[in-house]
């Protein structure tokens, strides 16, 4: 099993039509080439979780490079791991902004310079608490 935890800046502010297009794409290889995760969206940040077969999650990250929506593509962890952070999420997603992440007490204090400052044990903890104390928002596709 193998993951990617990477943090890009889209080249502009993505519409509710745009972001519903291209969560459909994502969900529709996702299931087919059996990745999973979690898409966050802030403030025209996003912070993406993909885990799978390795090659399949080196191959898809290498799309996600070349995608002319993203630029400032950060990678804080790119290893093997024992088992899915997301096993039953095709694609989990929440489109939030800083001034949101602020309200949630673990995250007072994050800024778009701190998250990309961030480290994989950090990414990894800030997704799990992410998860915890957010899930009423994350849409699971």
């Amino acid at each position: 099993m193998y993951r990617i935890i990477y943090l890009s800046s889209a080249t502009k502010l993505l519409t509710d039509d745009e972001l519903h297009t291209l969560l459909t794409h994502s969900k529709s290889n996702n299931v087919k080439y059996n990745i999973t995760g979690l898409l966050l969206y802030i403030d025209g940040d996003f912070l993406q979780v993909i885990e799978g077969e390795k090659q399949t999650v080196l191959n898809l990250f290498e799309l996600i490079k070349m995608d002319t929506r993203n630029r400032s593509i950060i990678c804080v962890f790119n290893e093997e791991v024992n088992e899915r952070q997301f096993p039953d999420w095709s694609m989990g997603f929440s489109q939030l902004s800083y001034n949101d992440l602020q309200k949630i007490d673990a995250f007072e204090g994050i800024t778009k310079k701190s998250l990309s400052n961030i480290t994989d044990k950090v990414a990894v903890s800030f997704i799990n608490t992410f998860v915890r104390s957010h899930s009423n928002h994350i849409l699971f596709t």
